[in-house]
């Protein structure tokens, strides 16, 4: 699958800095503080971005389900929204179950990259409850082949183990490359999961069927109206199909933007275990993360990362 790329290509770091520049704190200067604390604000944001997608799967079956065309009554049935209704007890089934497991997909991948943050600063680290029953709920990842499926919850289970261990045993900042050498290989193969279960189930598959709904739904009533006797003023007529027409431009803009957002997040995703390899090399070979290196790549991506999360922020406030 093709992602579209943003100057964004340093998300991870959301995450990463505090781990980084506290690495080599001995001797850290105040502006590399101030950076960090600058970043940890943006990452509170940026953390919003995950559930805000997840969530969008089980919404955008909803609003499609509302676009369902209501049918004149009859004498047999009298409910004009049967299929509506109809329509709306789908949602609650595969598309709720997967907006779940998409969210407890990327939680486990937050409460990761938060645990490093906490390990490098020396603090002890929670473990996330809801991350007991990771297992069950990664069997709903949309999209996934049987193998691709077990490999997802096999990779998801092997770092909430992980952050258990690590919350339980009180892991500290000796322990940094412990954490980075265990996950590296199932943070991967999770975020390759959620790449192609966000690309076909929620781009091209839900978002899809809502901007096909959106097309009939505007089709069929603009049509009505283009076809209809006149029966009021020419200009009042011609208002209404100017309001109707640009009514439905906005919801497919709305539909696109959502796929690009998706799009964006993907290859965040794909950022976070790249960037996360690097420290797996570093580490292998015996080094460590240059605090200098990761303060230059912060100012440079910081205000990208900004516009990004308040992108989402807009555009999923229309919902």
């Amino acid at each position: 699958m093709v992602v579209k790329r943003l100057n964004i290509h340093k998300f991870f770091l959301t995450s990463l800095v505090p781990v980084t520049l506290i690495l080599s704190s001995c001797g850290a200067t105040s502006p590399d503080i101030r950076a960090t604390q600058q970043f940890a604000q943006i990452q509170d944001r940026a953390k919003k971005v995950f559930p805000m997608i997840a969530s969008d799967v089980y919404s955008s079956c909803l609003r499609s389900a509302e676009l369902t065309l209501l049918s004149p009554p009859t004498n047999i049935q009298a409910r004009i929204d049967k299929d509506r209704q109809a329509a709306r007890k789908v949602c609650q089934g595969n598309p709720a179950a997967a907006t779940k497991s998409l969210k407890n997909a990327n939680q486990t991948i937050l409460s990761y990259l938060e645990t490093l943050g906490k390990l490098a600063k020396n603090d002890l680290s929670n473990f996330d409850k809801e991350l007991d029953g990771i297992s069950a709920s990664l069997q709903d990842l949309p999209g996934l082949g049987t193998n691709e499926k077990k490999e997802a919850i096999d990779a998801g289970t092997a770092i909430a183990k992980f952050l258990f261990k690590a919350a339980t045993d009180g892991y500290r900042r000796d322990r940094l490359k412990l954490a980075v050498t265990t996950v590296d290989t199932p943070l991967k193969i999770l975020v390759t999961g959620l790449d192609k279960a966000v690309a076909q189930h929620y781009i091209n598959g839900v978002l899809e069927n809502e901007q096909i709904a959106i097309d009939a739904y505007y089709k069929y009533y603009l049509g009505r109206i283009l076809t209809a006797p006149v029966n009021e003023s020419v200009s009042t007529q011609v208002t209404t199909e100017i309001n109707k027409d640009n009514e439905w431009k906005s919801e497919n803009n709305r539909i696109a933007e959502k796929k690009d957002l998706a799009r964006d997040y993907l290859s965040l995703l794909q950022t976070i275990t790249e960037e996360h390899h690097k420290l797996y090399r570093i580490y292998i070979k015996g080094g460590e993360p240059s605090s200098a290196q990761v303060k230059q790549t912060l100012n440079k991506y910081s205000k990208e990362l900004k516009l990004l999360t308040e992108k989402s922020e807009k555009l999923f406030s229309k919902n």
